[in-house]
């Protein structure tokens, strides 16, 4: 059901019940919240007027008087608290805050951002699960290998565990290879030269 302007409505005021319209009820948030525009020539005229609603807008030609407005217009919401600028010709009033970061430590194994607005960030090495930096030690580890063309990890790594195997028999072969692949060498297992 929708409402009409010719609904009746209860209000109570000390103690006693009256009846209203919606009519009412839209105009006394009218006078209230403000429905008119005033155009006035500079700031004090605009202080000088009366009876303004809550809400109304005032349109100031030369606004230079507020310390807020360099020149040219500006306007202005009639509040509680007094008249509160909306919109001005030539800026508007917006605060812009920077944040500054520097390193603020390093270890070997983490680097503390400095924020100047708040906590500093520490970042960690990655783990196997999560990213993060490389360590010293990572890093140390990396300058010991040099390549100078593709090379595929998965080839080397199954290559070395297979079997080491060698060639000959014992008495033409000095290499012997236990269980655990481990290489010895005897001489004792060659034929003396005749």
């Amino acid at each position: 059901m929708a409402l009409s302007l010719s609904d009746y409505f209860i209000a109570e005021r000390g103690g006693a019940l009256y009846r209203l319209t919606g009519q009412d009820l839209v105009d006394l948030i009218s006078q209230n919240l403000g429905t008119s525009n005033h155009q006035v020539d500079d700031v004090a005229a605009r202080d000088a007027l009366g009876d303004l609603s809550l809400g109304d807008i005032v349109l100031v030609d030369d606004a230079s008087a507020d310390p807020t407005v360099d020149s040219g217009w500006a306007i202005y919401r009639k509040l509680p608290a007094g008249f509160v600028k909306t919109a001005e010709e030539n800026s508007l009033d917006i605060v812009i805050t920077t944040t500054n970061l520097s390193i603020g430590s390093k270890t070997s194994n983490s680097i503390t951002i400095a924020n100047s607005d708040g906590t500093p960030v520490t970042l960690t090495v990655a783990s196997n699960t999560e990213a993060g930096l490389i360590s010293a030690a990572q890093n140390e580890l990396l300058g010991y290998i040099t390549l100078t063309g593709a090379i595929d990890l998965d080839a080397i790594k199954n290559k070395s565990h297979d079997a080491v195997t060698t060639s000959g028999t014992s008495a033409t072969n000095p290499i012997n290879v236990n269980a655990t692949q481990v290489l010895t060498l005897s001489i004792s297992q060659l034929t003396p030269l005749p």
